[in-house]
């Protein structure tokens, strides 16, 4: 084989390493993802929602729409919600997909809730993925008397500074699942072996208008 020969050869197998890293690069598995605590919090929020679950009744869930995003995490927790209420024996889930800015805070746009929270019969349930309804007097107004029972998943430091006890006395809000402020720091992510109900456990609580205390949460302002 002559010099030319040798060179083009190299050339070529130079060329199809570089097209070969290219390759990985592009479709190496994006890294892993634990669903164990989503698909708990998932589990939770079906199991309140099924409290509150009247003969008849629809649970409506209102999630961000992850088509164009891709969010794991939520997708594990309406996995999860959905699997749990099927267990039970619940309806079909109506859900309510929004499509939101992920540069923006998490929250349904208030002209979305209260469609929703007009349709709603008073055997249903809302399940809101992305906050309670935070609506404006005037919105509220415009609402009237609220016939669902609404359970919301507060995963944003929202949580950190907000008064629910509003939501619960006007009945927007009968229960919600959201961090346990003294709760963030424990570290438990590395732990694999520690259980998803634990972890669950360390990182959230729920409250309800039965029993939130009269004054803010515990760290909250």
């Amino acid at each position: 084989m002559n010099r030319a020969r040798v060179k083009l050869l190299v050339s070529v197998l130079v060329i199809l390493a570089a097209a070969a890293a290219v390759w990985r690069s592009l479709h190496d598995a994006p890294p892993s993802f634990s669903a164990s605590v989503p698909s708990e919090i998932g589990r939770v929020l079906a199991l309140e929602a099924g409290k509150l679950l009247k003969p008849g009744g629809r649970v409506i869930v209102i999630a961000r729409d992850t088509e164009a995003f891709t969010q794991p995490a939520f997708d594990a927790v309406l996995r999860s919600l959905n699997q749990t209420l099927r267990e039970a024996g619940t309806p079909p889930v109506a859900v309510r997909s929004i499509q939101l800015d992920p540069q923006r805070p998490l929250q349904v746009p208030p002209g979305d809730f209260v469609e929703l929270l007009r349709k709603a019969g008073t055997s249903d349930v809302i399940v809101s993925l992305l906050g309670p309804p935070f609506l404006s007097e005037e919105q509220r107004a415009s609402v009237g008397v609220v016939k669902p029972r609404v359970v919301a998943f507060w995963p944003g430091t929202l949580a950190e500074y907000a008064n629910l006890r509003p939501l619960f006395e006007q009945r927007l809000l009968s229960s919600a699942v959201i961090h346990r402020p003294e709760g963030l720091g424990l570290g438990l992510g590395g732990k694999t072996s520690t259980p998803p109900a634990e972890k669950f456990e360390a990182l959230y609580q729920i409250v309800n208008g039965n029993g939130i205390p009269p004054t803010p949460l515990p760290g909250l302002p």
